[in-house]
């Protein structure tokens, strides 16, 4: 299901101010693969509408904040109570800055360059590499945000959080109980320059984090293991790989980074169990070795609408060089294959020829022509050729160099 009509209506709007916005699902993580590029990219306003209406489990939109969106952040008071007591203290401000009513707080907007997202007792103060949902979202409880102090006709106003006192907490830590996570980007830059995801159970043993799981993450966990017993011998690999795949789907799971796998060591041995009579390879050992190390690998989460994102960004980018005298029907199919290949990584990416025109507009037979017309020019390579019988999609690899170009087109000056 796609995004409601007031949602994009919504999306629209804010874009339309200059900010970035993604679709976010009830749960309010976001709705499409990735929305890194949204981070330094904000999509144009014309091409949002088609967006969210094509992103399926779309159920609200959220506002990308810090740079890309002029400076936006947004003070998170999860209590409350200390909403309440920062009013009291700086009343004017609570009467002119864009307040918005959640299901147990309150966001209040501003503007200011260079504002850090941080974690605090009572909530959290988000600016760069964060977002936060925005009305008329609704959430998994069916609480909508709403609009309590209205948003401007012109830009947000100027506040530096610190003056304002929204850098810190209004309610002891010792009474703000635990708190939301942060909705921010799935990865940090380390010194190195790689890419690390965000984890903040360090410091909780396996079975704590287990406890902390809902009755609806464990038959979640349940569900995922009975549909992914292999059926047959020699289907062991790839239905370790789906079972890996559909934990991933599960929201309490999600983020889990490789270095904490072994909080599912249980749940791997409960399915290698079921599944040992149809099973060559009998080691628990090497089930839980393979499931480990397919985790790590695990680009897309089951059920992940990957060829809508890839669209969505290919539509926003400009086309690859190497396409300039194609249609322009032709050279959004090259965008889209430079796309699925940027979230292959090293992979090759699938394709079949039915939905590539199905994303383009074209019939199958014309876009089967124009991927082999790419891979005449030396764009795309064929990995694995697929079969109609098996309905398989073809492996491909795009290659034609321009993988490390921006995702999209520099903004205007």
């Amino acid at each position: 299901m796609s995004a409601p009509d007031n949602i994009i209506a919504a999306a629209v709007d804010y874009a339309q101010r200059g900010w970035s916005v993604i679709p976010v699902r009830a749960d309010k993580r976001p709705a499409v693969l990735s929305w890194k590029n949204s981070q330094h990219f904000a999509t144009e306003p014309g091409a949002v509408a088609a967006w969210f209406g094509r992103v399926k489990g779309a159920a609200g939109v959220g506002i990308v904040l810090g740079a890309v969106s002029g400076d936006i952040y947004a003070r998170d008071f999860d209590i409350a109570s200390a909403y309440e007591g920062w009013a009291r203290a700086f009343p004017e401000l609570a009467r002119a800055l864009p307040t918005v009513r959640t299901s147990r707080g309150f966001h209040v907007y501003a503007r200011w360059k260079g504002v850090r997202t941080a974690t605090l007792p009572d909530g959290e103060l988000r600016g760069e590499g964060a977002y936060v949902v925005a009305p008329p979202s609704q959430n998994g409880t069916a609480a909508i945000y709403a609009w309590l102090v209205p948003l401007p006709a012109g830009e947000l106003t100027e506040v530096d959080p610190g003056a304002a006192g929204l850098d810190r907490a209004w309610i002891a830590e010792s009474k703000a109980g635990a708190t939301e996570r942060t909705e921010r980007t799935e990865t940090t830059e380390t010194p190195e320059g790689t890419e690390t995801t965000e984890d903040t159970e360090d410091t909780e043993d396996d079975e704590a984090i287990r406890a902390r799981w809902c009755e609806k993450t464990h038959v979640a966990i349940e569900s995922a293991i009975v549909r992914t017993l292999p059926p047959a011998h020699g289907k062991r690999n790839a239905h370790l790989f789906r079972l890996a795949r559909a934990l991933k789907s599960i929201p309490a799971l999600a983020n889990l980074p490789a270095h904490r796998v072994r909080v599912l060591r249980p749940y791997v041995h409960d399915w290698y169990k079921r599944a040992l009579p149809t099973m060559i390879t009998k080691e628990f050992c090497t089930t839980w070795g393979d499931f480990a190390h397919g985790w790590a690998r695990v680009r897309h989460a089951e059920g992940e609408d990957v060829l809508g994102a890839a669209m969505e960004a290919a539509e926003a980018a400009l086309a690859p060089s190497w396409a300039s005298d194609y249609s322009p029907s032709c050279k959004l199919l090259a965008s889209l294959c430079r796309e699925l290949q940027r979230r292959a990584g090293s992979d090759p990416f699938f394709l079949s020829a039915i939905k590539a025109g199905e994303c383009v507009g074209v019939d199958k037979g014309t876009a089967y022509r124009w991927l082999t017309a790419f891979v005449a020019d030396g764009a795309l390579r064929i990995e694995v050729l697929g079969s109609a019988q098996s309905g398989r999609a073809t492996r491909y690899r795009y290659i034609a160099g321009d993988l490390g170009e921006p995702a999209h087109p520099a903004p205007a000056a």
